[in-house]
């Protein structure tokens, strides 16, 4: 399947990719070049540059393509008001988002646009990838693999590789788990018109929270290729560990607690903010700050009971200097058993 570019700038485009990008130089040319060089290519590509202080600006500038919109503004603190100014911006029925690091696989928007042209009630299209280092180095294996709750959910099929799932399912499993990445959807802009924009306030899960606010309303369709390849990086929003990501999940099952749920979907959601709790606590336990951790704890246990969660509290009430000795005992009983 194959469509050419617009001939002026009074034809919309299909597709707008978005790229929100925040001192990403290094890796956005690459990225840029793996959307310019789509099998499919009724597109334009919007970066919103979210106050970078790299050569951000000047990496875009040196492709000096027409397909290719820049918009800069302050920095926001994370992706999702990019994100939504792009979106804003956007001229085509569809949206696909691209974080600035990763690389989309050549036939990734002709495989998405078929789909969502024969199926136009989906609210989402999602895609597997792949996962690189840094460098740009693979690592075995597909993100899905090991996600046994996604393979388990129900799906009809109704082509080769293409999957719909249901909006109750498809919700009820996000809510346990997050299987879609970002920059392997596909969303009609209409539907986040009906939804809502990214939360802003959010910074991290903020994705979870588009993909729960759309599966509530929407069958979602799962198109069974690897869509991109997602680059992990240390410094990146995912990397900043539990202390700063553990109280935005929070938030976001919050949120849907406040929806009014059932009851099966409510212990869901609690199961969800108890483990980031108890991620909160084991991170100020190893700390050292026993007080922060014993709260955490305490407050795990009160949304959903976890043997894990009540060892934590017991150990954060020992104090410090008694779990040090008990450490300490535990490693000398080791060395001599060696």
């Amino acid at each position: 399947m194959q469509r050419s570019a617009p001939d002026d700038k009074t034809q919309m485009p299909l597709v707008s990719v978005v790229i929100p990008t925040y001192n990403s130089a290094q890796y956005l040319s690459e990225t840029i070049e793996s959307v310019l060089s789509q099998s499919w290519q009724d597109f334009e590509i919007i970066i919103v540059d979210d106050g970078s202080t790299d050569n951000t600006q000047e990496v875009v500038g040196a492709f000096n393509s027409n397909k290719i919109r820049y918009i800069r503004q302050e920095n926001s603190g994370g992706p999702s008001r990019p994100r939504n100014v792009g979106i804003h911006h956007a001229r085509g029925k569809y949206i696909s988002l691209c974080d600035s690091d990763d690389l989309m696989s050549r036939n990734k928007l002709e495989g998405a646009v078929a789909f969502l042209e024969r199926y136009s009630d989906l609210g989402l299209l999602f895609a597997n990838f792949e996962v690189c280092n840094e460098r740009g180095d693979s690592v075995p294996g597909r993100f899905l693999d090991e996600f046994q709750t996604f393979w388990d959910l129900p799906k009809k099929q109704v082509g080769e590789k293409w999957f719909i799932i249901e909006s109750e399912l498809a919700y009820k499993t996000l809510l346990c788990q997050n299987f879609i990445g970002t920059s392997g959807t596909v969303v009609p802009k209409e539907v986040f018109l009906s939804v809502g924009k990214f939360d802003e306030s959010i910074a991290g899960p903020e994705d979870r929270d588009m993909w729960l606010r759309i599966s509530r309303c929407y069958a979602l369709g799962y198109l069974d290729v690897v869509g991109h390849k997602y680059r992990h990086r240390e410094t990146g929003i995912m990397g900043r560990g539990d202390g700063v990501l553990a109280p935005y999940r929070i938030r976001v099952m919050r949120k849907q607690l406040e929806t009014g749920l059932p009851p099966s979907l409510q212990r869901h959601a609690r199961r969800n903010i108890a483990q980031s709790m108890f991620a909160l606590g084991y991170h100020w336990q190893s700390l050292g700050d026993f007080r922060q951790a014993r709260t955490h704890y305490w407050n795990s246990l009160k949304e959903s009971f976890s043997v894990l969660a009540l060892k934590g509290l017991l150990i954060s009430c020992l104090g410090k200097r008694l779990v040090a000795f008990l450490k300490e005992c535990r490693e000398r009983r080791a060395r001599q058993s060696q």
